[in-house]
């Protein structure tokens, strides 16, 4: 597991690679062991889209990941989805 200070730096890096490929609409979660307020709110401020701490339960995590690629794929709207929809992609 990285330290924390490698994490955000992961973090920021990530985000810049995203943004300077013209990937910034790709969403970047974490997920974590620690539920720190201070620990969200950092890596929102490092531009991270969700936080999610993990469960506690090793026999949960299946379910908790598939809903959360359920959540991705079926309940939000990106700006590209939107596009394409109104058939500009």
């Amino acid at each position: 597991m990285p330290t924390r200070e490698l994490g955000l730096t992961l973090l920021t890096c990530i985000r810049e690679m995203f943004t300077t490929k013209g990937l910034a609409s790709i969403p970047i979660v974490i997920l974590s062991s620690s539920g720190h307020l201070e620990d969200i709110k950092t890596s929102y401020q490092h531009h991270a889209n969700a936080y999610l701490v993990k469960t506690s339960e090793p026999g949960k995590t299946f379910s908790y990941l598939k809903d959360l690629c359920y959540f991705w794929q079926n309940t939000i709207i990106s700006p590209r989805e939107t596009a394409r929809k109104k058939g500009f992609y």
